[in-house]
């Protein structure tokens, strides 16, 4: 299943679902609070893989093995439609420093 937005589990969504449910939500706050700072919260997962999605300079292979620490605030804005995070708050971690 690594990788596989089509890949689900028995009586789960699939990843594809969580990015598509991810970015709408995201999408409607973000028209709500135009020009806003707002702060979402949500599951370590699915704000991994939604912000892969949405971010244009946050690729997969940039947060594979940095895994988000429950609690981890993430800095996203969105200029003129287009988002960005410009960083990943694990990526200065060594492999010995991240959860297992």
């Amino acid at each position: 299943m690594d990788g596989d937005l089509d890949a689900k589990l028995p009586l789960g969504e699939t990843g594809g679902s969580v990015v598509a449910r991810f970015r709408t939500s995201m999408e409607r706050i973000v028209e709500a609070h135009a020009g806003g700072t707002v702060m979402v919260v949500t599951h370590v997962g699915t704000v991994t893989v939604g912000l892969v999605s949405l971010c244009a300079d946050l690729s997969a292979e940039r947060v594979w093995g940095r895994p988000l620490p429950h609690g981890t605030a993430v800095e996203v804005s969105v200029t003129a439609g287009e988002w960005s995070c410009p960083v990943w708050p694990t990526e200065n971690r060594s492999a010995s420093s991240r959860p297992a």
